[in-house]
């Protein structure tokens, strides 16, 4: 009976135990028995034993069934955050160094541009001035007219740059009343101006500057009505072509300057037959190319001074 009962509360122990890690107390008879002596009950009231069982379970969790999950979510969270930190930190330098190269790349693209600017402003000085000057060598009525021609020249390309800063704010105008009225102000807008100014720009070689053109031309031909044979000269109407389409490539970045009446080393140089001695102004042969109001020249002018 003893050995029943202890065998019972042997089991009972173990099962209830939910297989813990733990050492157990469990209990068992003295007697090294299974059964009493035949013949009668035992003289010896058999006292239960208490003993260590150090029986490992396979199915242990760390805590209670709450924890171990709980603990690896909390593992994986501080990992997440330590990568998303890192993926961050990476995100700000890369962004960094792109404005950097944006920044170095817009200083190399606006001295190439300043570098091509120039040199198509020369060559308009260069080459096509002495072309048109050519033609008009050719005309009777011209023949003597060496200041004059040097005039109409010099006129063309005051007047190209006039008109075509007249047409550019004309076109600005025209977007701003189709898009919205009464102009407001904020960035976007003032995106909406630089994209204006970038797409006119990129499309200088293709765009209808006709009205440009027969402005300049009839301003020519109005104030040199005595001349009528200026109307069919070609070399003088390409040289006007040629002016107003390089105006509209330079506008509104660069400006002309011709309204300085003394000698500037930085802006003027001297036409060669001009008198190296005087600093007094006679006449421009041809304005300078500035970059923006008051900014650094790009191209110098070409003056005669008084001997």
């Amino acid at each position: 009976m003893y050995c029943i009962l202890a065998y019972e509360l042997h089991v009972g122990l173990r099962s209830s135990s939910n297989h813990s890690t733990r050492t157990r107390l469990v209990m068992s008879t003295g007697s090294s028995s299974a059964s009493p002596p035949d013949g009668g009950e035992s003289s010896t009231t058999a006292t239960p034993n208490w003993e260590w069982s150090t029986e490992k379970s396979m199915n242990t969790l760390t805590c209670c069934r709450k924890c171990g999950p709980q603990t690896a979510l909390q593992l994986q969270t501080v990992n997440d955050d330590r990568e998303k930190l890192a993926l961050q930190t990476e995100l700000e330098a890369t962004k960094a160094e792109l404005e950097r190269t944006k920044a170095k790349l817009e200083s190399l693209n606006k001295a190439a541009k300043q570098a091509q600017s120039s040199k198509c402003y020369g060559n308009l000085y260069s080459q096509a001035r002495v072309e048109a000057l050519e033609k008009l060598d050719v005309l009777p009525q011209l023949a003597d007219a060496t200041e004059l021609k040097s005039k109409i020249l010099f006129s063309v390309v005051v007047l190209a740059f006039r008109s075509t800063q007249a047409m550019l704010n004309q076109k600005k105008e025209q977007v701003k009343r189709l898009l919205f009225y009464p102009t407001p102000s904020g960035s976007a807008h003032v995106e909406l101006e630089a994209s204006i100014c970038s797409y006119l720009r990129r499309t200088v070689d293709t765009f209808d500057l006709t009205q440009c053109i027969e402005e300049v031309s009839s301003q020519l031909w109005a104030t040199l009505y005595d001349y009528p044979c200026l109307k069919t000269c070609a070399g003088l109407h390409q040289y006007i072509c040629d002016a107003v389409r390089l105006a509209w490539a330079l506008t509104p970045s660069f400006v002309l300057e011709y309204e300085q009446r003394s000698f500037k080393r930085d802006l003027h140089v001297r036409y060669h037959s001009s008198d190296l001695e005087s600093n007094q102004v006679r006449t421009y042969l041809w304005p300078a190319l500035l970059e923006g109001q008051g900014g650094p020249c790009v191209h110098k002018a070409v003056k005669t001074f008084i001997v």
